[in-house]
């Protein structure tokens, strides 16, 4: 019980942060128009201090495993890819947490959670938002 409040207070903790830090620099940045070539570095910063890919970027097998598979960067879970059965003797002891093996997405208590897909999709990503949309997003969830 102790290791699973540990780690829910560390994970509301790091996402109030990246929200307030992420709700600040895009306030900073209605102060001065960029051009594409700033947006996309200024983009390219915020997924980096965000820690956007911890998420949302499946992970792969590797030397230092888990690695970032950097051919899907930022896609998300796979809706292709059906969730494995829970064994059900885990469920019984009330602690416990199972992530898919890409660790892009959580089964536990509260139900399943999925790593959206924030690429340039227009079908499955975030193609078709506006910058309004996307700023909404991350001030209110």
């Amino acid at each position: 019980m102790k290791k699973n409040t540990i780690f829910l207070t560390f994970l509301l903790s790091s996402v109030t942060i990246l929200l307030l830090l992420l709700t600040g620099c895009m306030q900073e940045q209605h102060e001065k128009q960029l051009n594409q070539a700033e947006l996309v570095e200024r983009g390219k910063f915020l997924v980096q201090v965000g820690g956007c890919s911890d998420c949302h970027t499946p992970k792969i097998s590797g030397p230092q495993w888990p690695q970032m598979d950097t051919k899907r960067l930022l896609s998300g879970y796979a809706s292709t890819v059906p969730l494995q059965k829970v064994n059900l003797e885990i469920i019984k002891t009330g602690k416990w947490i199972l992530f898919t093996q890409d660790l892009t997405a959580a089964v536990g208590p509260w139900g399943a959670s999925f790593a959206a897909n924030l690429t340039p999709d227009n079908e499955t990503g975030i193609g078709t938002w506006q910058k309004e949309m996307f700023a909404n997003a991350m001030r209110t969830g």
